[in-house]
């Protein structure tokens, strides 16, 4: 298995999950992506096999995930009780 890079130094990216911050992002051109979508970009990587484990580690913590959210991931991830 080849080393793959974790941080591209060519795209800067923030991962934000504050509304206000990611509007404010958005407002002045700054590339950013939330939990979920490091989660998702993770599981495309081959750095984690699934992303609902992790999903229900974040709830189970008390981070607020709405469950469109949470559904719209798990179906991007293949992750669906119908694709299981």
């Amino acid at each position: 298995m080849s080393e793959k890079p974790v941080i591209s130094n060519t795209s800067p990216l923030v991962i934000l999950d504050d509304r206000d911050a990611r509007r404010y992002a958005e407002r002045i051109g700054l590339p950013f992506t939330g939990t979920v979508g490091l989660l998702l970009e993770a599981k495309e990587r081959d750095f984690i096999d699934a992303i609902k484990p992790l999903l229900n580690v974040l709830l189970e913590n008390g981070i607020r995930l709405s469950p469109s959210l949470i559904n719209d991931a798990l179906q991007q991830a293949g992750e669906t009780d119908e694709t299981t």
